[in-house]
């Protein structure tokens, strides 16, 4: 995994953290290494930024806390949570991270566009290239963001 101290993935790891514990009420908490355990059997998601650069944003998010987190949101049993409602709901936490990071990054004379989430079926072999690393209740969520020189100029 990438691992960069500079003050743009401070902020953007802030609003992750942030933005998953509002929304999931579990802790996260940002891994500065290479986890433990990898995430297993991955849900991976890709999201296009189309406005103010062209990019995209990448959540692997291990199917398991998938399924534990569209429970708890849609308040069912977890033998009712199916295939599709775990990915849907990884299309909705990619939608979700996403548009909080860049309204957090991007100045707000600017906007910003983003395309419609995506499921990816072609899982990566290595997740450690993915620039972000998070722990979800010791389950691991992965999150790839465009390059640090593309927000340079938009940087709120």
């Amino acid at each position: 995994m990438i691992r960069s101290s500079d003050v743009l993935s401070k902020k953007i790891e802030t609003t992750v953290a942030s933005t998953l514990e509002k929304m999931i009420f579990m802790e996260v908490s940002v891994q500065e290494d290479s986890p433990a355990t990898e995430a297993k059997a991955p849900i991976l998601a890709s999201l296009k930024v189309l406005e103010p650069f062209q990019d995209k944003f990448e959540v692997a998010i291990d199917r398991e806390l998938a399924f534990d987190i569209a429970r708890l949101l849609f308040n069912t049993l977890k033998e009712e949570v199916t295939e599709e409602l775990a990915r849907d709901f990884t299309l909705e936490i990619l939608n979700l991270l996403a548009g909080s990071i860049m309204g957090s990054l991007i100045s707000k004379e600017r906007h910003f566009r983003l395309g419609i989430p995506e499921i990816e079926e072609k899982i990566p072999k290595n997740l450690k290239a993915f620039d972000h690393c998070f722990s979800v209740n010791g389950k691991t969520l992965y999150l790839k963001r465009p390059a640090s020189n593309r927000f340079s100029q938009f940087l709120a």
